[in-house]
């Protein structure tokens, strides 16, 4: 059992940001927790909130407990542990403060919704797992609207329910599906305060908006990188204005949105460095104007503020990454521009999806083969923050393999042609271009394209039909495989004897006659200007 109150009485140390009329973005002003089991270590902290107090609480997801924090991250308190008795947890979810200062937790494979006061009292339990009016499957999101009705997101049962303060089930929508009102696990929900409800669709990778009895208004967001767009939004938030924010998680960030859902800043990418995310799944808006942002897969949480400075334009870095197929390794280097004028403080990159990023200061040298993305952003001291800029890289630094499927050692004739047969196999790029070359005391007297052709790792076989345009002698043939990346490889596919084609035999009339006369079984041939014997018709 984790457990225990740390202490009763705690000092409230809040942080006053005054925001400029053209502030910049956030700024990351604090953080704490790490992976453990102990006092102030969390294991996937997967939701958060603050009462108006300023104290924070996050639901610990593998350690089944809640943990009460001042507003500078001081451990206070801490209730439950894993077990399916009222007061404990199995994997709590989100957490949400109601206007009478309670709180309700998502007690996900319970299916239950737990409700408690600040200091952590059970008042009230509701749920068991089902698909009927006020049963859960696996519940992850919880609000509370201004009039205290509380929205639960029902994950696996795609809907949400609405129940009174004391869980007495009001109203449900939704179900499984990727039309308007329909949902693929939706993950948090949120209340505007005009009472709008926020939903976070993850699976259907948007943010869906409703009126509070669940009246379709509006969706935005589709998958992607780009502004507005996410790879599983997990958590929403609202702050007083009606501005909206998005942990969206597979994308490492957060984003900021407008009343009218207009796209505001985005700030974050994988990283466990101030201000980075790995896969954040909630955020809580505290009376100070400071976010709290659970970043869960570093086991911790951040605080950030906004910047005062008058700059809101976000630097933009670029490089001189290849555009096409090149051979490994490359070199590549950026630069960057910060119209905004507070100046770019750093610049992060990474070389491939899976990887963290990390300042840079000069060139990277990518040193894999494959296609994978070279990703830059900068951010300038206002914190505003580029969204991710994406290069894509085609390195391949390995000879294609070619083999001849037959030995061949011929004799042919001007104007004959000969078929080719070779076996081509590629493990990077995949595309070859294939040419013949013919030499001649090492020298090359012909060269024949045959075009690009896709092969594959574990090779393909082609006929190549070669015409001969050569004089008489002996040569040697290859076949020469180009891949994208200009690696080449070539096979000897035969030696070709070119011989002498024969002009075809004119009879010599006269000559003929004469024989005939003499033998009338005789024929006589001339060909070539040489004299040929005569024959009898009947050998």
């Amino acid at each position: 059992m984790r457990k225990t109150a740390i202490c009763c009485a705690v000092a409230i140390v809040m942080l006053t940001v005054t925001a400029a009329a053209h502030a910049g973005g956030y700024i990351a002003v604090d953080s704490w927790g790490a992976y453990g089991t102990g006092d102030g270590q969390f294991r996937y902290p997967k939701g958060i909130a603050v009462d108006r107090y300023g104290c924070i609480y996050v639901s610990d997801y593998a350690n089944d407990c809640i943990d009460k924090f001042t507003a500078d991250g001081l451990l206070v308190d801490v209730w439950g542990h894993h077990g399916t008795a009222p007061g404990l947890f199995w994997e709590p979810g989100r957490i949400a403060i109601a206007p009478d200062d309670t709180l309700y937790v998502t007690d996900a494979l319970n299916h239950r919704v737990q409700h408690f006061t600040l200091g952590g009292d059970l008042l009230g339990v509701w749920g068991h797992i089902g698909s009927g009016k006020g049963e859960f499957d696996r519940p992850r999101g919880v609000a509370v609207g201004p009039d205290g009705l509380v929205y639960v997101t029902d994950q696996l049962n795609n809907r949400i329910e609405v129940f009174t303060s004391t869980g007495r089930f009001v109203r449900t929508w939704g179900r499984s599906g990727s039309a308007p009102g329909q949902f693929y696990a939706p993950k948090d929900v949120a209340v505007v305060p005009d009472g709008r409800v926020i939903v976070a669709d993850s699976y259907n990778e948007r943010i869906q908006v409703f009126t509070p009895t669940g009246g379709f208004v509006a969706a935005f967001g589709s998958k992607g990188l780009a502004a507005g767009r996410f790879a599983e939004p997990r958590g929403v938030e609202v702050d007083a204005r009606g501005h909206i924010f998005v942990c969206d998680a597979m994308n490492d960030r957060v984003q900021e949105f407008a009343t009218d859902y207009s796209f505001v800043r985005a700030w974050g990418c994988r990283g466990d460095l101030p201000g980075l995310f790995d896969k954040p799944r909630d955020a809580a808006m505290a009376p100070d104007g400071t976010l709290v942002v659970v970043d869960t897969f570093n086991h911790r949480v951040q605080r950030f503020a906004l910047s005062a400075l008058a700059d809101d334009e976000p630097p933009l870095t670029t490089s001189d990454a290849p555009t096409t197929w090149s051979r490994a390794p490359v070199s590549v280097s950026f630069s960057t521009t910060d119209t905004g004028g507070s100046g770019v403080t750093v610049t992060y990159a990474r070389i491939g999806s899976a990887a963290s990023f990390a300042p840079v200061t000069g060139p990277l040298v990518a040193d894999r083969q494959g296609v994978f993305a070279l990703q830059y952003l900068s951010v300038d001291a206002a914190g505003n923050q580029e969204l991710v800029n994406t290069r894509w890289l085609r390195l391949d630094w390995t000879k294609p393999l070619v083999a001849p499927a037959q030995r061949i050692d011929v004799h042919v004739r001007r104007g004959d042609t000969v078929p080719l047969t070779v076996s081509v196999a590629d493990n990077v790029s995949r595309t070859c271009q294939l040419t013949v070359h013919v030499y001649r005391a090492g020298t090359v007297v012909d060269s024949v394209g045959f075009g690009s052709h896709t092969v594959t790792p574990g090779g393909h076989t082609f006929t190549l039909r070669y015409t001969c345009a050569l004089a008489p002698g002996s040569y040697l043939l290859r076949i020469f495989a180009k891949d994208q990346a200009g690696n080449a490889a070539y096979c000897r596919v035969l030696v070709l004897d070119v011989r002498r084609r024969l002009e075809r035999p004119r009879v010599d009339t006269a000559f003929a006659a004469a024989l005939a006369r003499a033998d009338p079984t005789a024929v006589a041939l001339v060909g070539a200007g040489r004299d040929l014997r005569a024959r009898r018709a009947s050998e």
